[in-house]
This record gives C-alpha cells, sequence and structure tokens, in this order.
C-alpha cells in the first residue's frame, strides 16, 4: 500500500522533537479577505490559545479551537519551558485539518517559522532534543 503522507515526508528536512507547551497567537495576516487582514488596529482581538505538540528547525506543530487558514501569518507567543524567557516567533500556516482528538483542540495546523534563524529556535529544538532525545517519525 502507498504512503499517502510521503510526498509530506519528503518536504520535511529537519527532525521533529516532542515539545509540549501553551502559548498563544495572534493572526497578523489572513489570506482569506472575508477574515480580518493585517490591520494594526484589529491586532490583539484575535488571540486565541495554542499547545505545541512538536518542534523542528522548520517550525511547529499546534492544537487550537481558532478558525485559521492556510497560508494565514500569526505570532505565536509563549515562555521557555526551562529558562521561562518570553519567546515570539512568526509563522505561516502550511496545512490545517480538523484534529480527532478535540481535547487538544479542534484543529491541528503545520506553522513554519518566517525566520528559521535565531537563538530562540535553537534554544526550543535543544531543550525538546534534550527532554525528547529520540526524532518522531
Amino acid at each position: 500500500m502507498p504512503d499517502t503522507d510521503s510526498s509530506y515526508a519528503e518536504r520535511r528536512n529537519d527532525a521533529r522533537y516532542s515539545l509540549h507547551v501553551i502559548g498563544t497567537a495572534e493572526p497578523l495576516y489572513r489570506r482569506s479577505r472575508e477574515q480580518a487582514s493585517g490591520d494594526p488596529a484589529l491586532r490583539g482581538q484575535d488571540r486565541f490559545r495554542i499547545e505545541t505538540l512538536n518542534i523542528s528547525r522548520g517550525g511547529f506543530l499546534i492544537a487550537f479551537d481558532s478558525e485559521v487558514s492556510d497560508g494565514d501569518v500569526l505570532r505565536l507567543a509563549f515562555r521557555h519551558p526551562e529558562t521561562q524567557a518570553e519567546l515570539r516567533f512568526e509563522g505561516q500556516i502550511q496545512w490545517m485539518r480538523h484534529n480527532a482528538m478535540e481535547n487538544l483542540g479542534r484543529f491541528l495546523a503545520g506553522v513554519a517559522f518566517r525566520d528559521r534563524t535565531g537563538e530562540d529556535i535553537e534554544s526550543l529544538v535543544g531543550y525538546a532534543k534534550k527532554t525528547s532525545p529520540t526524532p518522531l517519525t
């Protein structure tokens, strides 16, 4: 039987590690014109809770309850689990689907970092490797 996720797996360049951190997301730009755009006056009004499930140098897998679309750009914020430093990232929704395990959130999404350079990303990936040393498949 062919692997239906093989095209996605082939695109993934970085190992993923388990990381469970609760934070917030705020839409910066919406792909859909019917939804709020990146109007600075609207920022902060659509903030919602997220939970990260895993991380790689390329991005996060997050669970959440709010409506977003592929292509939307979010500002993600939370505290580093070890240092308690406040971290902020911008990421773009690459894919989204309904979550069968709704206790984590109604939706799952793959979020790609818009800027993959930075000590915060390396610090979080390092923390995830230390606490969950076996990469996810």
